[in-house]
Formats: structure tokens, sequence, C-alpha cells
């Protein structure tokens, strides 16, 4: 936008030195557009020199077929006579050769009266290096371009060359480039008319009321936000295993010692030494619970020495009665008997206890 407005400036300031005797004389014209070589460096396509009835009076570069012809039926020098005021044309083909398409920018020139006594026009070649040019060569990312296009869907600047100066793009295809048209700047997703799923932003300049559009596939626009969500994921699984392992590693530790007290209970069971004991080196919980369970153990150890004891008193006691003597349970087997009822039945007490029958 800038570019274009300096475009114009530079024309319209090239102009203000244009005098009489210049417009008069087509030589001195010639002369003087040759000697303006950063105009002509800023116009690529040409700088002319156009009288009020619309022949050409003077320019770099001009063709034969260029000089007898006339050029008021042109958009941009009407519209300059109408209005006075410099203009920026819409896009078109040139009259030269190889007709390429371009954008003219108008000055007009007047007297002292305030007549309009000529024209300057510069011509911007759309398919060369220039500040319009170079937008088709503008990359966003790997597949993300730039294009240039104004209200009456003309494309003006665009990669593929081929769709320069056409409107190739009919209402309802990009969603974007319509309401473009009808005043939307800002930013959104659409589908392009090669049906790419794309970002796109769109920006009306000022100067022109062209609208200068960017698409950028979502493919690529999404793509660090795709790579962070698996990065995330990756993350999260790995936080996740992590987690699962420090839990699993830090409830075998809480848990070993109990599962060290239960084993010892276990090996206890069916054991025939008195004086085995729980070992759980901890002091918490499990660790109380293990001393309290071999002070049972201790105080049960004393209750069966001292029952024994008074199993072996009545022992004695029955052993010195003469006559046999014995005992069953509920059941009728036999429990025990003397030493009389040893003797009497000929056989030792442990074939005798549990039998029901001698």
């Amino acid at each position: 936008d800038d570019k274009l407005e300096a475009a114009r400036t530079e024309l319209t300031a090239v102009a203000g030195t244009i005098t009489p005797d210049i417009l008069a004389d087509p030589v001195k014209a010639q002369k003087f557009i040759a000697g303006r070589p950063d105009t002509l460096a800023m116009f690529d396509n040409g700088v002319f020199l156009f009288s009020p009835a619309g022949k050409l009076i003077g320019g770099i570069p001009v063709e034969p077929h260029m000089v007898d012809r006339g050029y008021s039926d042109r958009e941009y020098f009407k519209k300059t006579m109408a209005t006075l005021k410099p203009q920026i044309s819409e896009p078109f083909l040139s009259v030269q050769t190889h007709q390429p398409p371009v954008v003219a920018v108008t000055a007009p020139i007047f007297d002292a009266g305030g007549e309009i006594t000529a024209i300057l026009a510069g011509g911007i070649d759309l398919m060369k290096d220039n500040f319009l040019g170079r937008l088709a060569s503008i990359r966003l990312g790997e597949n993300g371009y730039l294009y240039l296009y104004n209200t009456s869907r003309l494309i003006i600047v665009h990669p593929d060359r081929e769709r320069i100066l056409k409107r190739d793009l009919l209402p309802g295809v990009n969603r974007l480039f319509d309401k473009a048209i009808e005043g939307f700047e800002g930013t959104g997703e659409t589908i392009t008319s090669k049906g790419l799923h794309s970002i796109g932003s769109f920006k009306r300049l000022k100067s022109t009321g062209w609208i200068l559009a960017a698409n950028f596939p979502e493919s690529e626009a999404y793509a660090p936000v795709h790579r962070a969500k698996r990065h995330l994921l990756m993350a999260l699984t790995v936080a996740l295993i992590g987690s699962v392992l420090a839990v699993w590693l830090f409830m075998k530790h809480l848990t070993a010692p109990l599962l060290s007290f239960t084993s010892q209970i276990r090996e206890l069971t069916g054991k025939k030494d008195s004086q085995a004991r729980i070992r759980v080196e901890t002091s918490d919980e499990t660790g109380m619970l293990a001393e309290a369970f071999n002070a049972m153990l201790a105080e049960l150890e004393l209750h069966k020495k001292e029952l024994q004891k008074q199993l072996g008193f009545s022992q004695l006691l029955i052993d010195t009665i003469p006559n046999p003597v014995y005992y069953k349970d509920a059941e009728g087997k036999y429990l025990g008997g003397n030493k009389a009822f040893k003797e009497y039945t000929g056989m030792p007490m442990d074939q005798i206890v549990g039998k029901s029958v001698l």
C-alpha cells in the first residue's frame, strides 16, 4: 500500500517539473523521460506522456505501432481526465507487442490557468520483479503464498501466473474470498479453489481498494499444535508410567514389612520350636503389631508350659491308682489312661489314643 502511494507521489512530483516547452516538442519530451532513470526503474513497463486528446507525445519504451494509436479509450486516461487527479488503474493488458499485464499510475499536468495540458503515465509490469510482482514469490512456510485481487474478482497478482487478469474463482467456492469483497478483513479457516483447507487472511489496500490475501495450509499452520499435542501425550504417558512405577515401589516399600510379617506367621504354623519369634525391622504400625504378636506368643508359651505341668501332675496322680483308668471324648474315642490301663490292654498309649474300640 505504501509503495503504491509512493509510486503515485513520485509520478506526480515528476509531472510537476514538466514545462510547456517540453510538451510542445516530442524530442524534448523524449529526452526529459530518458533523463529520469529512477522513475523508469520504478515504472518498469515504461513512462509515457499523453496529450489531452489521448495522443502519445513521447515515452520509453515506444514501439512503432504505439505512436499513432489513440489512448483516450483507456480507463486510466478517462478517469484522470474526469477527476483531474492522479490515478492508479485497474490491471489491463498493455498494447506493447508482448502484451504484459500492467497497472498504470497517472498524474495530470496543468497550465498556469489550471487547464489540463497533458497526462504523465507510468506502467508497472505484473510479471516482472517489482514490488507488485514479488508478492507472487513470497512463501509463507513451505506452501503458503500471497495473492492480490480486486472487488470484481479479477486476479492481479498470483503465484500461478496463468491466473493473472482472470476471474476464475466463482462465488461460493472460497467463503472468505467472497466475504473480503463484501468488506471483511481478518483471518479464518477456508477452502481454496483447489480444495485445500487453509488459513486465509485478507486486508484491503487503502490506495486502490484491492484485497491482499494470504493462504496458509492448515496442515502447516496447525503442525506445531499437533506436534505439541503429540509431545504432551508422550510426556503424559511417560509421567503416567513413572507415576505407576513410583506408586508400585512406594506401596511395595510400605507393604514389605506386612508381607514379611504374614510370611513368618505361615512359617511358624506347625513348627514345634516354641522359641521362634516374628522379626520385623520397622517402627511403624506393622512393627508394633509384630511386637504385640511376639508378646502374645511368649504369653501362650507360658500358658502352654503351665498346662503341661498340670497335665503331667494329673497323669502322675492317675498312674498311682492300681485299677485301670481311662477317659474318652464325647464321640467315645480314647484320650488317655493310667499305667494300670496300659498293662491291662497290653498296648502302648499312643496306639490307644484316638480309637473307640480296642
